[in-house]
């Protein structure tokens, strides 16, 4: 009876422990979009979200990311960058003709355009999850691998593009944008997987 009551008290503790730094990494979360403005926050909130997630899921679960973690980043993070732009020139409006009235349904609007990318981030890790059970797979390794590949693909366009030229891309630096970013994800991902 007394090792029984303790081992609850234990796992409320655990439980207790969990809450606690799920909401000290909401804080850190909180803190660290505050002051963006609304398209701002709709293009870097999910980023910041992904980020807390791979914290949390890697180091305090300690539980190993696997390719549905990594498969929701690679979608979210572009498609929240993508939307928010688009939502931003008025391409696409998820309010319709209510979006960009006042300041608070702008900030919907990206709020928005942001909940949809994590949407498709989730669809993504779900089929990869589903791949990978389908198959016997470990994709995890490859989108490692492509996340690291991309993210070493932007300082070539920083160097590539000026600070105007990235704000405001024509089609054919859009496309070259798109084929650095694509070139570090198939490259990354290939050289991860093959020292797998």
């Amino acid at each position: 009876m007394g090792k029984s009551s303790r081992k609850r008290r234990r796992e409320q503790r655990g439980g207790l422990g969990r809450v606690m730094v799920i909401v000290a990494l909401a804080a850190v979360g909180l803190a660290t979009t505050r002051g963006l403005g609304p398209m701002y926050l709709g293009a870097f909130g999910p980023l910041v979200g992904i980020l807390l997630w791979f914290l949390y899921t890697g180091m305090i679960e300690g539980r190993r990311l696997e390719g549905f973690h990594y498969a929701t980043a690679v979608v979210t993070v572009p498609a929240s960058g993508f939307l928010a732009r688009q939502i931003a020139l008025g391409d696409f409006r998820p309010l319709g003709p209510v979006a960009f009235r006042s300041q608070a349904t702008t900030l919907v609007a990206h709020l928005i355009g942001a909940a949809l990318s994590l949407m498709l981030g989730l669809a993504a890790g779900l089929a990869v999850r589903r791949l990978e059970q389908a198959r016997g797979w470990d994709l995890a390794t490859f989108f490692r691998g492509a996340l690291v590949g991309s993210f070493l693909a932007i300082p070539i366009l920083l160097v590539v593009f000026n600070q105007e030229s990235l704000v405001n891309l024509d089609t054919r630096d859009r496309l070259t944008a798109l084929a650095v970013l694509g070139a570090g994800f198939a490259i990354g991902g290939i050289v991860e997987a093959l020292r797998a």
